[in-house]
């Protein structure tokens, strides 16, 4: 008789972000990420023991699948997991995060650096055995850089737990490689863009880059809120494919993952472009150089991608006010931020007070997700006996949990904190 797994889903159920899941063998558990929802307030999953699990591992370098975890080494540790490259662009996320919150988290700087040192580098295409039960391999997830997909085997049956997932190459990072050799028993599939058909790549870069061009020969500023790991990085890259020829300028978080980034080339689509696009790009260290960027024609990448801190939302308020510029959002933005308030209403929260901004706003869908067509591919080809699908609003679980039933898929969408036996 073989083994039954138990899958508990700690958050990331009908929701995006605040990502955890805990699988548990015979004798063994793992955790499967562990990280926060941010929106109006910091969320957290729901709490296990650490003595039921022997590991964490990390899919990627995002606070929605990471933020939490220093929680495990407060007064105690675990064996961490995940790609070199995941190891040391967490470390700048979860340190940023403490920044940001200003001390408003259970854990401080102490548990953040014992959740490092407990790191076990992993890399990608590597097999290893992290407990009694299970056996560990990590893939490319095409989501993040040094992201992975979370491959655990047991008894011979395979456990895939996506991560994030883009089957799609960007500028920035080759697209995810769905293994057909290995068999899927079990599916645990984001679901964030599941409804959605993502326009071609080539059409969203022609289009931004001419938008860009356009507001910088007017006399405008182009203010770029992006991610600081990853968006910020492509941005720069599609802007030297294009052979943008005005300046273009980088500032938070995002320079120190470019530091990173130049460390690990390999893990990269186009390392020359890469370097070429980093090098050209004028880096941002002080508030003389910041206030001549906003007041200059060009454009300014900087974190926070939703608006909510960071550098970009002190450049707004002066871009936010001057017609002739433009804020051009490019990161996904969580209901309750300021960005999708500037998306959805046109107005910004400045010093207490909303106000109307007269630059223009425009999105642009440089999703590092997978979109509708991808999804229903990743399900195709690995045609698992149950798929459990997560990190997605109802309106999209619910259409995967129907592609599921027309291919013959036992679809779930879990609830929160239930135990699954399979």
């Amino acid at each position: 008789m073989r083994s039954l797994v138990r899958l508990r889903f700690l958050g990331g159920v009908n929701e995006v972000g605040r990502s955890s899941l805990f699988v548990q063998g015979d004798r063994s558990g793992v955790l499967l990420d562990c990280g926060v929802g941010v929106n109006h307030e910091t969320r957290f999953p729901m709490y296990i023991s650490p003595k039921m699990f022997e590991c964490i591992v990390l899919s990627h370098c995002h606070l929605d699948h990471i933020g939490a975890t220093p929680i495990f080494f407060i007064g105690g540790e675990k064996k961490v997991l995940g790609t070199p490259l995941t190891k040391e662009l967490s470390e700048i996320v979860e340190l940023d995060f403490l920044k940001v919150t200003h001390g408003y988290l259970p854990f401080e700087v102490l548990e953040v650096r014992r959740m490092f040192d407990s790191y076990v580098d992993t890399p990608n295409g590597k097999t290893v055995d992290v407990s009694e039960d299970f056996e560990l391999s990590l893939m490319d997830s095409g989501h993040a850089p040094g992201g992975s997909q979370v491959y655990l085997r047991t008894d011979g049956r395979g456990v895939l737990y996506t991560g994030d997932i883009n089957l799609r190459p960007t500028r920035l990072l080759p697209g995810a490689h769905l293994d057909r050799e290995r068999n899927v028993d079990l599916l645990i599939m984001e679901a964030t863009y599941a409804s959605v058909a993502h326009p071609e790549r080539k059409k969203v870069e022609d289009e931004f880059v001419e938008k860009c061009r356009s507001v910088v020969e007017t006399g405008g500023t182009v203010l770029v809120p992006a991610f600081g790991v990853g968006r910020s990085q492509e941005i720069l890259c599609v802007l030297k494919a294009h052979d943008f020829p005005y300046a273009v300028y980088i500032d938070g978080m995002a320079r120190k993952v470019n530091e990173v980034l130049m460390r690990h080339q390999e893990c990269l689509a186009d390392p020359e472009l890469f370097v070429e696009a980093v090098t050209h790009a004028n880096w941002m260290t002080s508030d003389t150089e910041r206030k001549a960027a906003a007041e200059s024609p060009g454009v300014i990448v900087t974190p926070a991608g939703m608006l909510k801190g960071g550098p970009a939302s002190v450049y707004s308020k002066r871009v936010a006010r001057d017609k002739k510029s433009a804020i051009f959002l490019v990161s996904y933005q969580v209901e309750g931020t300021p960005g999708r308030v500037l998306q959805e209403k046109k107005v910004l929260p400045i010093g207490g007070e909303n106000i109307k901004v007269k630059a223009k706003v425009q999105s642009f869908d440089f999703s590092s997700h997978c979109g509708r067509e991808e999804y229903i591919e990743i399900l195709n080809v690995l045609r698992p006996e149950k798929a459990f699908i997560v990190h997605g609003s109802k309106e999209n679980c619910n259409f995967l949990f129907s592609k599921c039933e027309e291919l013959g898929i036992k679809g779930i969408i879990p609830e929160l904190g239930k135990e699954y036996v399979a």
